[in-house]
C-alpha cells in the first residue's frame, strides 16, 4: 500500500507540463501524442492502484466496525463506532484528494490530446 505522498510524487514526476502543445509541428505533435499515451497509461495504473488501496482501507475499517458488536468493553458501541468512522474518514481524506488530482490530470490530458490532434491533421 502506497501513501498519498507517494502517489503525489509519482504524479508530479510525470512532467505533463513539458509536453509541447502550442506551436508544435506535425512531427512534434506526433511525438507529444505518443508521450501523452505513455502518461495516460501510467495515470490509469496509478488510479487502479489507488482505488485498490482505498478499498483495502475501507475494508479494514469495516472489519473494525463490525468487531465492535462483540466489544467486551463497557463503552457504548455508538461512541466507539463514531470514533472509528472519524478515524477512517481522516485516513481516507488524503487518498480521496489524490483521486481528485488524478481526475483533473486525466481531464488535462484529454485537453492536450485534443489540441495535438488538431495540429496533427
Amino acid at each position: 500500500m502506497k501513501t498519498p505522498i507517494q502517489y503525489k510524487n509519482q504524479l508530479a514526476g510525470l512532467s505533463l507540463d513539458q509536453v509541447k502543445t502550442e506551436g508544435a509541428t506535425q512531427d512534434e505533435a506526433q511525438k507529444s501524442l505518443a508521450r501523452l499515451d505513455e502518461i495516460h497509461a501510467h495515470v490509469r495504473d496509478l488510479e487502479v492502484s489507488l482505488n485498490l488501496d482505498i478499498h483495502a482501507l475501507r475494508s479494514q475499517y469495516q472489519g473494525r466496525i463490525a468487531s465492535l458488536s462483540i466489544n467486551p468493553h463497557h463503552k457504548p458501541r455508538v461512541e466507539e463506532e463514531q470514533r472509528v468512522e472519524e478515524e477512517r474518514d481522516n485516513k481516507l481524506a488524503p487518498y480521496e484528494a489524490v483521486k481528485t488530482q488524478i481526475h483533473e490530470l486525466l481531464a488535462e490530458l484529454d485537453q492536450k490530446r485534443a489540441l495535438l490532434e488538431k495540429i496533427k491533421t
